[in-house]
Order: C-alpha cells, then structure tokens, then sequence
C-alpha cells in the first residue's frame, strides 16, 4: 500500500487514497482484506443500520447536556461578575 497525500478513506468497498490532485486505489477492500465473508460483511452492515440511529441519538443527547450544562455554569460565571461590578 502506498503513502497517502492528504486523506484516507475507509469504506467496506474499497481503501482509497485521496489527494489535493488524484484519487486512486490502494487496495482490495478492508474488510474483505481481513478475511470476512460475503454475509460476514451483510451482518456487519446490518448491525451498521441497526445501531446508527441509536448512536446518533445518543450523540444529540449528549450535546444537548453539555449545551446545558455549559449555559448554567455560563450564568453562573456572569452572575457573580455583575454583582462585582454592581458593588
């Protein structure tokens, strides 16, 4: 496998090279390259859509809690500043 210009793209299809100026194949597909098995690879993308949503939910989730928590400690900061500045 060559060296790679700036990024690597990993898919189940295909391991690619990309560059500022050209695009071309490293490779036989990565996990076809470990050994997996056509329903191998089926199960493992399966599981893939099935988990997808959760994982992103739980992504959402999680920002909103620091958006949250964030804002009170951020009002919390700002509220002891202006009574300083009121004294």
């Amino acid at each position: 496998m060559g060296t790679c210009g700036f990024f690597i793209i990993f898919s189940t299809a295909e391991i690619c090279c990309c560059s500022a100026r050209q695009r071309y194949d490293c490779g036989a597909g990565l996990l076809e390259g470990l050994g997996f098995s056509p329903a191998m690879l089926s199960l493992i993308t399966a599981i893939y859509v099935i988990l997808n949503p959760i994982i992103t939910g739980a992504n959402v989730a999680g920002d909103g809690a620091l958006v949250i928590i964030f804002t009170k400690f951020h009002r919390k900061l700002f509220a002891r500043e202006k009574q300083r500045a009121l004294k």
